[in-house]
């Protein structure tokens, strides 16, 4: 049941703080960051009842995968510590796994909502294109930072430290992939690659590990060492 309330919820809860972001005429990026961190609280509070009404998500993502376990063992036989390690992996990372798909969630529905709310007399504002997205360098600091303070905890042990630096860094790796993902769409622009070639080439990296590692080692080499800048004068 809460498990279903939080899917719900990645649907929901960004519509306010979109809607006040169109009406407001902000910058739709800090919207969809807005709502993404709309999602993840609301997500928290669902966690924080289901903790006290006796229950918890876990429990339920438990329950679900041990329904699946002989189905899978099927589909793989013998491969039964793997697929352990496997769901234990996707429970631990679910926080993370909110947060990212809150985020895809708001930005759809910006598109959506931008189209039908107006700011004012004119329209809102509309999405800049994925090719212009950069992270300002003090909110990667704050990442840098964040990051840090989650590997010292699941280093000394602290209880919890683990799954933390789990999910941050999953939230680190796919802030920088999207860095990344940004300067790959413009430097197919700048070299007039096909047009859906980009963006199918973006996705299927996305979908590989390996795409998505070196999506995010062209992010932090962009943060770093300004790389989009260098291309663009070209």
């Amino acid at each position: 049941m809460y498990t279903t309330l939080i899917l719900f919820g990645i649907v929901l809860f960004p519509i306010p703080s979109l809607v006040q972001c169109i009406r407001r005429g902000l910058n739709p990026y800090n919207g969809v960051l807005s709502a993404t961190v709309s999602v993840g609280l609301g997500s928290l509070l669902i966690f924080i009842f289901a903790t006290i009404a006796g229950s918890s998500v876990a429990s339920e993502l438990e329950a679900s995968y041990a329904a699946t376990m002989p189905a899978l063992l099927q589909m793989f036989p013998g491969q039964e510590a793997l697929l352990r390690q496997s769901i234990d992996l996707v429970i631990s990372g679910f926080p993370s796994t909110i947060i990212l798909m809150g985020a895809v969630a708001a930005y759809l529905e910006y598109l959506i909502l931008s189209k039908f709310i107006r700011n004012g007399e004119r329209g809102a504002w509309q999405m800049a294109r994925l090719r212009e997205f950069t992270w300002p360098r003090n909110g990667i600091y704050g990442w840098l930072l964040v990051f840090v303070l989650s590997w010292l905890a699941g280093l000394t042990g602290m209880p919890g430290g683990d799954i933390v630096m789990l999910n941050v860094q999953n939230i680190f790796e796919a802030a920088f992939a999207l860095q990344g993902t940004s300067l790959l769409l413009m430097f197919f622009f700048m070299k007039k690659v096909p047009r859906g070639l980009g963006p199918f080439l973006a996705v299927l990296a996305w979908l590989l590990p390996m795409g998505k590692s070196v999506l995010f080692l062209l992010g932090v080499i962009d943060i770093m060492l300004g790389l989009r800048t260098r291309i663009s004068q070209r």
